[in-house]
């Protein structure tokens, strides 16, 4: 009895022992789960955890931004860095002469002439023109700079009827559909553009974020950094002008003045009563090329010191990084075609992109969500809908320093040819494309300790049973002794 009770204390002993290493372990594991789990970001930078210091080594957004609305965004991924307001929808003003001169160069030659008409010089007063008369037969390259540098508002509705009928409408009424269109098709989907001037109309809407999707878009068709960057032009007579007329950018971040910014290489201005200031700009400071887009500024430069005070942070604080994502081996897509399994699309191991990242954000967890549909039908239709990766910053904290959505990201893929028959339950042919969420803390504890119980509980039940079972052979040896003693007596 005496051995049994120190048994029992020995195992009080383990149990505590066990449920103070289990709680030990689960505080020291849980942080990096979610680096490990998800995504890794590979950089060499320093961590300080004491927030005063943190403040001291990066900055934070700047705060003294005036603009109603603001984003900046990396030219070359689309990603946003920071932002305020960007999807809330302004009036763009003139910078709606972005998405026409992008139209125009893209489906146009520069040396194709245009014919202006009654409608597209006829304009409200005072606003900007290069004074186009009716029938005046001008290039569309001097319709682009006019439109960009000066901002007329008779080239951008010379522009406009151009490519409407070249694409067989049958004129300015009608360009608004085709700048939605392009709106729509390169991400810009809050947008609703009604003429290709930006003049006032209740209807003519758009966002920040928007019109640097717009601008990503066309600084990408041929022809358009030239007009964008542009210091000055010079546009020679035509039939119903014989004077040369010399144009000017109005934008003083790309030309020689006060507000100069270092790297600018492009930029547009607008304004109108309703709109107050807009502006986007293009600058480009060693591989990293930013467009900064403000709205609604209500003092004529305050546009100018909130995109400097913009560049210069993001300029400072961020800079390409590798961002890593392990494995995806999970993610089987099938393709179903007349209800038979003909192939399907497998993700090409792990997935690796470069972003800008503020120095903040270095050793900070990112989160991956993987999306993709449940079948394709057919090998083509892949292509229409790309499995994808979201990735977001988790940390807390982060959003101080920059945008903690990092963007969705096609991901490449494998095909593999099959012949099956489809019973037509797809989600069983279908892995997850989503990582298990990890057990909480006490979940984890939890297990832990009811595994160690239940073990010592089984373990006592056997020795409890083996003593057992020795003492009753025991007592049967010196019951058959006894027996034997008194048979010799007898």
């Amino acid at each position: 009895m005496r051995n049994f009770k120190q048994f029992v204390s020995l195992i009080i002993a383990i149990v505590l022992l066990f449920c103070f290493s289990a709680s030990a372990f689960a505080d020291t594991t849980e942080g990096s789960a979610s680096l490990s789990e998800s995504s890794s970001v590979e950089s060499g930078g320093e961590e300080s955890s004491e927030s005063d210091v943190e403040e001291i080594l990066y900055p934070t957004v700047p705060q003294n931004i005036r603009s109603e609305a603001f984003v900046v965004m990396d030219a070359k991924t689309g990603q946003v860095l920071v932002e305020k307001n960007m999807h809330t929808q302004l009036y763009p003003a003139s910078i709606t002469k972005i998405l026409t001169v992008a139209l125009a160069l893209e489906n146009c030659s520069l040396s194709e002439k245009h014919t202006m008409t009654n409608e597209a010089v006829r304009l409200p007063a005072n606003s900007a023109h290069i004074a186009l008369q009716p029938d005046e037969e001008i290039s569309i390259k001097d319709l682009a700079y006019a439109a960009i540098l000066p901002s007329a508002n008779d080239a951008a509705n010379g522009l406009g009827e151009h490519v409407a009928v070249k694409l067989g409408k049958s004129g300015l009424a009608d360009f608004g559909a085709i700048m939605n269109q392009k709106a729509k098709e390169v991400g810009a989907l809050n947008s609703n553009f009604v003429n290709p001037s930006g003049l006032p109309n209740d209807e003519h809407v758009t966002t920040a974020y928007d019109m640097a999707m717009i601008t990503r878009y066309a600084l990408g068709v041929k022809g358009f950094r030239d007009v964008f960057g542009a210091i000055t032009y010079t546009i020679k007579p035509t039939n119903k002008n014989e004077v040369t007329r010399n144009i000017g950018t109005q934008h003083y971040m790309i030309a020689r003045s006060i507000y100069y910014y270092e790297g600018a290489s492009g930029g547009k201005l607008g304004w109108t009563n309703a709109a107050k200031c807009t502006c986007v700009t293009v600058a480009k400071r060693g591989d990293v090329e930013l467009i900064c887009v403000v709205m609604k500024s209500l003092a004529a430069y305050d546009k100018y010191e909130d995109t400097t005070a913009l560049f210069d942070y993001c300029f400072d604080n961020f800079s390409y990084t590798t961002v890593s994502i392990g494995d995806m081996s999970e993610l089987v897509v099938p393709i179903v075609e007349n209800s038979i399994t003909t192939g399907e699309i497998t993700s090409d191991g792990g997935f690796n992109t470069q972003l800008l990242l503020h120095q903040a954000a270095f050793n900070s967890n990112i989160d991956a969500k993987y999306s993709a549909p449940e079948f394709y039908p057919t090998l083509e239709s892949v292509e229409e809908d790309l499995p994808t990766v979201t990735l977001t910053l988790t940390d807390g904290n982060i959003s101080k320093y920059m945008h903690t959505d990092l963007g969705t990201h096609p991901l490449d893929y494998s095909y593999n040819r099959v012949e099956s028959d489809f019973s037509g339950k797809y989600a069983a042919a279908i892995r997850p494309v989503t990582e298990k969420e990890p057990l909480p803390k006490a979940a984890r504890v939890f297990l832990i300790i009811a595994s160690v119980l239940a073990f010592l509980i089984i373990g006592l039940f056997v020795v409890r049973a083996i003593n057992i079972y020795r003492y009753r052979k025991k007592r049967l040896t010196h019951y058959s002794n006894h027996s034997k003693y008194n048979r010799y007596r007898t």
